[in-house]
């Protein structure tokens, strides 16, 4: 198997993000996971989450957001996953009282590199209050808290296919159950964020391969 096979089939960016939060000694074991994910098809982790990630959209379309999401969260049977969703409801609903976000059109693009392929498709894109730059925003709904540090490495592949993706745009990366918007900081340096995007991929396509 060659490099650029390790992430065959192509990963979402969201298997990233799970894949840097994890930090080292987890790492292996959500590769593991993550390609059992891909590989079985009844195994798809973003089916799981489909009803919220659908209801925030329509919520962010409606002047009244909390009589959206209520509905979608008391259709959930099961009792861990309806409290899951309650607790992105409530971070949800906090962080978009004060950010005021408004709807724009978002697209997608795919980061090719040495050790593969990831799908970047951003689930919304926003423009936030007072700041005229429209915003790429991937949802982060996972329980393990996201940091600054982590989330640098999924910002800087949007921001980097930004031009096909939301031109003029920004990166960001919402920690739903938080209510907490990550962007890259304004003194990030390029030449380093492309080290860490280069390292956690060949990473994750090492152990990809290893585990196989």
């Amino acid at each position: 198997m060659t490099a650029a096979e390790a992430l065959v089939p192509q990963v979402k960016i969201g298997a990233i993000i799970d894949f840097v939060v994890s930090g080292p000694g987890l790492q292996t074991r959500t590769v593991e996971n993550i390609r059992r994910m891909y590989l079985e098809e009844a195994a798809r982790p973003w089916f799981y989450y489909e009803p919220i990630v659908n209801g925030i959209k329509r919520a962010l379309a409606s002047d009244e957001p909390g009589e959206v999401l209520e509905p979608v969260v008391n259709r959930i049977d099961d009792p861990a996953k309806h409290a899951h969703f309650r607790e992105l409801q409530g971070g949800f609903l906090t962080w978009v009282a004060k950010a005021r976000p408004a709807v724009v059109p978002v697209g997608g693009a795919v980061w090719r590199g040495a050790d593969g392929e990831v799908g970047i498709s951003p689930h919304l894109g926003l423009t936030l209050g007072a700041d005229p730059r429209p915003h790429a925003v991937l949802l982060y709904l996972k329980k393990p808290e996201l940091t600054q540090a982590a989330a640098n490495i999924p910002l800087w592949m949007v921001e980097r296919q930004l031009p096909d993706i939301l031109p003029g745009g920004r990166a960001a990366i919402l920690d739903v159950r938080r209510g907490k918007l990550f962007r890259l900081r304004a003194n990030a340096s390029p030449k380093r964020l492309d080290a860490s995007v280069a390292g956690a991929l060949a990473n994750f396509s090492t152990i990809w391969q290893a585990i196989a």
